[in-house]
């Protein structure tokens, strides 16, 4: 009796280290997964995305990050949304988003917004606007960086 209670808590302990080993893996995939979404939906933004001014409104904790909210203009229509801090941002942006000093409330940056869903839209916290020549000349690098790929 006593040999079969031990050989019953070995499976269980052996069923229970290859189920947590699973959903370890199954999260890995889904997490490695949403990263590539996120990539390429950045990417798709930064090649056909339409370019335009957002203002920054506050920082606040979202549910699991930190978040910034921003609005922005297309055409003549104003939106606004959120961003969080994401693995393809550079560490210039990150130090910018999370320093008080550096981005306070109505300053401006270049906004990159998807040209078939204006709700969809990244903020480019490297590139800070003071003047309206910055835009311009921002929107014309922009221009003739896509028409070199």
């Amino acid at each position: 009796m006593d040999k079969k209670i031990k050989k019953a808590k070995l499976k269980l302990k052996i069923s229970i280290i290859v189920t947590l080993i699973t959903i370890g893996i199954v999260c890995y995939l889904y997490f490695i997964d949403t990263m590539r979404l996120i990539a390429i939906e950045q990417e798709k933004l930064l090649e056909k995305g339409i370019v335009t001014l957002g203002v920054f409104k506050q920082r606040y904790n979202g549910r699991t990050k930190k978040q910034i909210s921003y609005d922005y203009l297309v055409g003549k229509k104003r939106y606004s949304s959120a961003d969080i801090f994401c693995y393809m941002d550079s560490k210039n942006s990150k130090q910018i988003q999370n320093d008080k000093i550096q981005i306070k409330k109505g300053d401006a940056f270049i906004v990159i917004v998807d040209s078939t869903n204006y709700r969809n839209s990244k903020i480019l916290l490297d590139y800070p606007i003071h003047k309206m020549k910055e835009y311009e000349e921002f929107k014309e690098i922009f221009k003739q960086t896509r028409s070199l790929d």
